[in-house]
């Protein structure tokens, strides 16, 4: 794998109808060579459907799909260069992982008397392609170091090491595009994220250009070249991790990409708390002026705060704590405004016992990190003045 040169992927105008009910709506985009996007957005948005569209199991009302310019529509699964890796691992529950590992390779290198067992020792043309074989495993293996448990089988082995057992068997085929759909699901929460960074590495040393399934969006943002948000079977939004945090192109894409709540306030509600200018100076709310903006102003909970009084020149609306999130170092304390509009504010675990519920206090934020969305969800256009 790491001689050969990655290839790119090419999806246009690509539709999936079940009868009446379209999951997929035309949708296109491109993955250069080599690089690893992730596809995130919630249940039931066409994720999988779209992974196995490209992989050929999925049939496809429209559109195309090429890898590496290569267009891959006419072709069978196993013709089109693509290596698939499951959410459940999919692996053979009664074969040792070294027999898992050869197992694409047993089906595509060997003739039908070449996997009968013993028999293949009578054809040297076998022999020979049983060693390449079994010379491969160990390299994959090494690569993964999986290497002591390959005489087991899975069920002997921890969710990590099926997982990795599982990325084996798609690199031992060395494809030319790897599509994995959810593939750290089943672990938990520490094993999760060690498993993604070493799936990181892993990636970035082969060089392997990679569709990567999730809806978690810290999994997205953390190992991703590339982000496409997907909503209800269409692209919302595609760019790279900062992009997306920095400059969500709708609310839907704000709150999505929120954690674990995204602060909504009315334009007009802010203009009637703060004015419009401060000292004869116009505030300007994520670059546009609250004179004339509309729709809604958004700001994370790690862009916010929580103090006793307003401050001059700064936003700042009446609000009164309702409850705590404890999260280790940092925690989420939630309030509400006059208007019962529910708010969040990230700060210091130690400074949650100055805020109990019930106190009251001023809900503050960056101006320069809020974001201003119009009626519609999309960006706001501040109106003449």
């Amino acid at each position: 794998m790491t001689e050969r040169s990655a290839c790119g992927l090419t999806v246009e105008d690509l539709t999936v109808r079940y009868g009446e009910t379209t999951a997929l709506h035309g949708i296109g985009f491109v993955v250069e060579p080599g690089a690893l996007v992730s596809i995130l957005g919630p249940s039931g948005c066409g994720k999988s459907t779209l992974l196995r569209a490209i992989a050929g199991l999925e049939p496809v009302t429209s559109g195309h799909v090429a890898v590496g310019g290569r267009d891959v529509a006419p072709l069978r699964p196993a013709q089109r260069g693509v290596a698939f890796v499951f959410q459940s691992y999919a692996l053979y529950p009664h074969m040792t992982c070294r027999a898992n590992l050869a197992a694409p390779l047993v089906m595509t290198e060997l003739s039908a008397l070449g996997r009968v067992p013993l028999a293949w020792r009578l054809s040297s043309t076998a022999r020979r392609t049983r060693h390449s074989i079994a010379a491969r495993v160990e390299r994959t293996a090494a690569m993964l170091e999986i290497e002591p448990f390959l005489d087991r089988r899975p069920g002997a082995l921890s969710g990590g090491q099926r997982q990795r057992v599982a990325l084996g068997r798609a690199l031992i085929r060395e494809p030319d595009l790897f599509l994995l759909d959810e593939p750290l699901a089943n672990l938990d929460a520490a094993l999760r994220q060690t498993t993604r960074a070493e799936l990181r590495a892993l990636q970035r040393r082969l060089g392997a250009t990679t569709l990567f399934v999730t809806h978690d969006q810290a999994e997205a943002m953390a190992i991703s070249d590339r982000v496409i948000v997907m909503f209800d079977g269409r692209i919302a939004q595609v760019g790279t991790p900062d992009d997306l945090y920095r400059t969500p192109a709708t609310l839907q894409v704000a709150r999505f990409l929120s954690q674990p709540h995204l602060n909504e306030i009315p334009a007009d509600v802010l203009r009637d708390a703060i004015g419009i200018a401060t000292a004869g100076r116009p505030i300007a709310v994520g670059g546009v002026p609250l004179r004339g903006a509309t729709g809604i102003v958004a700001v994370r909970p790690e862009h916010a705060e929580i103090r006793e009084a307003a401050r001059p020149g700064l936003p700042g609306l009446p609000v009164t704590v309702t409850e705590a999130e404890h999260g280790g170092a940092d925690s989420h304390l939630y309030l509400r405004d006059a208007g019962g509009r529910r708010l969040a504010v990230r700060l210091p675990s130690e400074r949650l016992p100055d805020w109990p519920a019930g106190r009251a206090g001023v809900f503050g934020f960056r101006l320069d990190a809020a974001r201003v969305f119009g009626d519609a969800g999309g960006p706001s256009r501040a109106m003449a003045s």
